[in-house]
């Protein structure tokens, strides 16, 4: 799509920011940085940098991130639902997990097993500032 419309700005997702950017997305619709601003301004400035083997790096991590968001999924939530209780699990901004209808909530127990795995295994995305 770059090649075939290069006057268009790409843009992509933390999913594949890294290789999309290397071959010319110009940014990413970020939904991470309502969890850790910092990390993705961070990751953001390794890639005009050229600084390729630390964006790889994040990438995989963040590749990681995602998938350890899979509880967070589990009553058949989606996308902003599952986001927004991933971001409540940040302390980054003050917010809550709530939803109004016809989207059900992710449940505390879920979102506290999410915690309990960033806890764990990616103390190094949690926003510490």
């Amino acid at each position: 799509m770059i090649a075939l419309a290069p006057e268009l700005s790409h843009f992509t997702g933390e999913h594949s920011m890294t290789p999309f950017m290397m071959f010319g997305a110009k940014g990413a619709y970020s939904w991470f940085v309502n969890f850790n601003p910092k990390y993705m301004l961070d990751w953001y400035e390794d890639i005009p940098a050229g600084r390729w083997e630390e964006a790889r790096l994040r990438q995989e991590r963040m590749n990681g991130f995602i998938q350890a968001m899979h509880p967070l999924r589990g009553e058949g939530n989606l996308h902003g639902i599952v986001r927004k209780a991933m971001a409540s699990v940040s302390p980054f901004l003050e917010g809550s997990a709530n939803t109004r209808r016809p989207y059900l909530p992710v449940s505390q127990d879920r979102i506290e097993q999410f915690r309990r795995i960033v806890s764990e295994q990616f103390p190094d995305l949690v926003w510490n500032q």
